[in-house]
């Protein structure tokens, strides 16, 4: 094989960056350098659903900040494609956010709501934790108070990358 292009991607994980990546991304082989501060849920299990089909993806390397959804991206792609990370790199997760403008809804719409946030957020954590070494009941405990950051020998330890670098 000849040697793979770089392609990096170093933005917030939105519908429209998701969107911009797939358009733009190498029809050759490629190596992909990926840092990001997260962003929505919903857009990075479709990043890394794009990623795991991709046949041209040859490995994903975090370097500077994994985040959030970035994270889930990794955690994902387990056993699916190769994950390094550069030894410099951090990672973070948290609880999920609720983050919109112009809620408004009458209190059964809020339960309601929130009764289905917390279904929600209990197949994200789900999401979160597979192909990794750690348990439901362990990543909650992680992120119970609020972030939390890590490096990559925890990541190596915990599952979401494949191996550590050297540089």
């Amino acid at each position: 094989m000849n040697n793979p292009e770089i392609y990096i991607f170093n933005k917030d994980i939105t519908f429209e960056t998701v969107d911009e990546f797939s358009e733009s991304r190498p029809d050759v082989p490629y190596i992909l350098y990926f840092s990001t501060e997260g962003g929505n849920t919903n857009a990075s299990i479709l990043l890394a659903r794009i990623l795991m089909d991709d046949p041209n993806l040859v490995s994903v390397i975090a370097c500077g900040h994994v985040f959030s959804g970035g994270v889930l991206v990794f955690a994902l792609l387990g056993g699916k494609k190769k994950r390094y990370a550069l030894p410099t790199t951090t990672f973070l997760i948290h609880k999920m956010e609720l983050n919109f403008e112009g809620f408004q809804a009458n209190i059964r719409d809020t339960e309601k709501f929130l009764k289905s946030f917390k279904s929600l957020e209990d197949k994200v954590i789900d999401l979160f934790v597979k192909n990794t070494n750690l348990t439901p009941e362990q990543y909650k405990k992680l992120i119970e108070r609020g972030d939390f950051y890590f490096d990559v020998e925890t990541a190596l330890n915990w599952g979401y990358i494949d191996e550590i670098l050297e540089v």
